[in-house]
């Protein structure tokens, strides 16, 4: 969810290397949401901290109208149980303007990667492997129906409803929110400040609380920028 502070306090220049310091500009469009999130759940937000919630089974059950996931979830959600049988995904709304246009995140922290210290020969035989996958139908068919998509335009549609409604976004014209927090710095230590702040904060939703969130969110990338760079 912090992924749409970081898009929107691009103002519509995309990052491409990680920016050494953030503003945390629109931390007030992040706290509306997650707001509506935890004092709307049927766990008692003092209580998130602790684990042992299953939102995916409250979901399935429609004890819950949403919850905040991706499109790697959706063979666990999609159509094993009459609660939800045409799940889909929504943007996240947040109080910023012009987001009736706003379509879904969309990125990725994986990728297929060719080992440069193998032989040239075990690496052109992996590009050949990878190009075998996405280019026959009947390979694209296997991993498209394993991993729910293959991000190549030769490769057969996907069968994730989640990835179409992503899709169906952008063909009407809605920009699609990409992965910004890619760029955390430092990204282990960065999220473990922030997820500590927001416990403190779910346990006790003052203002004060907040703040040692923001600083967590914004003085935490410049630190954790710093120690990975100097």
């Amino acid at each position: 969810m912090a992924n749409l502070e970081y898009y929107y306090e691009q103002e519509g220049e995309v990052w491409t290397e990680c920016p050494p310091t953030i503003t945390g500009k629109y931390l007030e469009n992040f706290k509306n949401l997650y707001d509506l999130c935890i004092n709307n759940s049927l766990t008692d937000p003092k209580e998130l901290s602790v684990g042992g919630h299953d939102p995916l089974n409250e979901f399935k059950t429609g004890k819950a109208a949403f919850y905040v996931n991706g499109s790697w979830a959706y063979t666990g959600e999609s159509g094993v149980s009459d609660a939800v049988p045409n799940a889909t995904m929504i943007p996240y709304y947040c109080g910023v303007a012009g987001e009736e246009k706003a379509g879904l995140n969309v990125g990725t922290e994986n990728y297929w990667a060719i080992n440069a210290k193998t032989s040239e020969a075990n690496q052109k035989a992996t590009m050949d492997f990878m190009m075998w996958c996405v280019s026959d139908p009947e390979a694209s068919r296997i991993l498209v129906d394993t991993f729910g998509i293959m991000p190549y335009k030769q490769a057969v549609p996907s069968t994730n409803g989640f990835l179409a409604a992503a899709q169906a976004y952008m063909d009407k014209g809605c920009y699609s929110m990409n992965a910004a927090t890619n760029f955390q710095p430092d990204v282990d230590n960065y999220r473990a400040a922030m997820v500590s702040a927001l416990n403190q904060y779910n346990a006790d939703q003052s203002d004060a609380n907040w703040e040692l969130f923001r600083t967590a969110f914004v003085d935490g990338w410049a630190q954790c920028y710093n120690n990975v760079n100097n």
